[in-house]
């Protein structure tokens, strides 16, 4: 059958009348390290980072990714190889990132919750040859390297990044002493002893690759995911346009907040489209309540980019209404653990600007370098039955289609939940040495997710969980994140995780592990969370087994719920 998903069909009628239907590239031809570079020679002296009141200007972060790109090539790097950063957000990763596409090589970002086993595991599967760490990972690093076959460690704190003027703004984590690895290299050290003179490799959008993003391995070992320049381009210029285009004009230039974790494909999305919009982002490398608040009322970023816990983090702190937070005239959130609902929304709107716009941000996954879809706000932001997460319309080019979970050739009709494929511009070329996997996902240029959704009239996505933890209780299917969403609205749970377990009669049921909030540990018992959920979702769905525990067990890479360990 014709695909009834096609993006053409909708596109007149949902597409926002105040954004572009095409998709233009500021500098046509050139990769995002390009972008950078004419950035530093358009507004040199506009801060691109801040980071606790060190100013680093576009003219300092193209000269310092320069001399990277520089040692690198020194080195021997040649255009394909892999260089590794284990960093959390900050402006070192963000330099480094961009030396080491400017050298024609390719980015593989750690976790910075790896231990040393998971550590390894990236460094050789990638095949990594130089390896930049923060200096408080060292005792990690130290640990791996005689496992592994990297040829030079680059070491950097986030101390190297503040002035000494404003070391007494930064929270004491971050300006404390550093440390140092013997017969390490030093970050600041190849900034002192590398000219900052453009690499002069040229870089082919379509067929080099700028990244190898390693996906979460919930259900296995993890697989790296390999993209091009244009993949990574096309992205931050979609999110861009998505972002931004109702922003610009206003000011003279935006700012924002960088709290997500830019190792985390998301968070790199966010961190490309700010250095493709020649914006200003401050750095913080963790999130924190009242951190973030201090941050927003003292930059007055006009856009900020969360997970829906950052919002609910921010609104339950303690003097949290003393803080000035109107200046945000625009928030995307990201259904991470508790679903964005259209409470929190109206909650979270009297906190920021009157008539700002806040909506959930998109559907998407390592494989496409997420960002697949946006909601439209020209007309009122939709939501999903709890549970279901409502993602908006497709992006630019992307098309999509929902297939049977049991035969991927038949299309389902809309409004009918099966599996998500997706056909964009910015799909991945494939797994890194992992042939079969890339042939069973990759399918004459549809990429079969593993994600299961579907569409209602008006072409707008709802997701709804993975495939293959699907749990089948009575013949009804019940995905766990649904579960887990409605659990995760109970007062008393912070968080929590859940799974089938076998049934004789029923075939499955479901079994939740639970995590309570500091105040109700010892005060809330299993029999009452399983009485409160027979009020709240339909009975196949409330859990038969409930577990409380001090924690969930979580990838280090992504941080995602292992459910095969609850």
């Amino acid at each position: 059958m014709d695909n009834p998903y096609a993006n053409h069909l909708w596109r007149d009628k949902n597409w926002p009348k105040d954004m572009p239907r095409e998709l233009r590239f500021t500098y046509p031809g050139l990769p995002l390290v390009g972008y950078l570079e004419k950035h530093s020679q358009e507004f040199p002296d506009r801060a691109a980072m801040i980071f606790f009141g060190t100013e680093i200007s576009y003219r300092q972060f193209n000269d310092w990714s320069n001399s990277f790109a520089q040692f690198l090539l020194e080195a021997g790097i040649k255009k394909g190889d892999r260089v590794a950063i284990f960093m959390p957000t900050s402006p070192g990763f963000a330099v480094v990132y961009m030396g080491i596409g400017k050298a024609g090589a390719v980015t593989t970002a750690c976790s910075p919750a790896f231990k040393e086993m998971e550590l390894a595991y990236q460094l050789n599967d990638s095949g990594a040859r130089i390896l930049v760490c923060l200096d408080e990972y060292l005792e990690v690093v130290n640990a791996t390297l005689p496992k592994v076959k990297i040829e030079k460690l680059v070491v950097t704190g986030f101390r190297d990044f503040l002035d000494p003027g404003h070391l007494s703004e930064a929270p004491g984590q971050f300006a404390g002493q550093r440390a140092y690895a013997p017969g390490s290299v030093e970050l600041l050290d190849i900034f002192r002893e590398h000219a900052p003179t453009p690499a002069g490799v040229d870089i082919d959008l379509e067929n080099d690759a700028a990244l190898l993003q390693y996906t979460g391995g919930t259900t296995g070992l993890p697989k790296g995911a390999i993209h091009t320049h244009l993949n990574v381009l096309y992205k931050a210029a979609c999110r861009a346009e998505v972002a931004f285009h109702d922003l610009r004009g206003h000011v003279d230039h935006l700012t924002t907040i960088q709290m997500a974790p830019i190792y985390h494909i998301a968070g790199l999305l966010q961190l490309n489209s700010h250095i493709y919009e020649g914006l200003t982002q401050v750095m913080l490398p963790h999130f924190a309540p009242e951190l973030a608040m201090q941050t927003i009322e003292r930059y007055q970023p006009q856009y900020l980019a969360t997970v829906t816990r950052m919002n609910t983090g921010m609104m339950e702190a303690p003097d949290s209404d003393k803080y000035d937070l109107s200046c945000v005239q625009k928030n995307l959130i990201t259904s991470v653990g508790l679903p964005l609902t259209k409470q929190i929304v109206e909650a979270w709107s009297k906190r920021i600007a009157p008539g700002a716009k806040i909506a959930e941000t998109s559907y998407g996954l390592t494989e496409t370098h997420t960002g697949d879809t946006f909601m439209p706000l020209d007309r009122p932001a939709k939501f999903g039955p709890l549970g279901e997460i409502c993602c908006g319309i497709p992006t630019y080019g992307t098309e999509f289609k929902i297939v049977s979970l049991e035969d991927r050739e038949k299309i389902l009709p809309i409004g009918e939940v099966g599996e998500i494929a997706i056909k964009g511009p910015a799909n991945f070329k494939g797994y890194w040495h992992k042939p079969q996997e890339t042939a069973e996902a990759l399918v004459d240029g549809w990429l079969y997710t593993g994600d299961t959704g579907k569409f209602d009239e008006e072409g707008y996505l709802y997701w709804l969980g993975r495939k293959k933890e699907m749990i089948k209780v009575a013949g009804y299917s019940v995905f766990p994140d649904e579960v887990e969403m409605f659990l995760n609205t109970h007062p008393a749970i912070e968080c929590s995780g859940v799974t089938g377990v076998p049934d004789e009669n029923k075939g499955q049921v479901i079994k939740a592990v639970v995590v309570l909030k500091d105040k109700y540990k010892g005060k809330v018992e299993p029999a009452e969370i399983m009485r409160w959920a027979k009020d709240k979702m339909s009975y196949y769905k409330v859990p038969k087994v409930v577990d409380i525990r001090d924690a969930l067990p979580r990838s280090g890479g992504t941080n995602k719920i292992l459910r095969r360990l609850l």
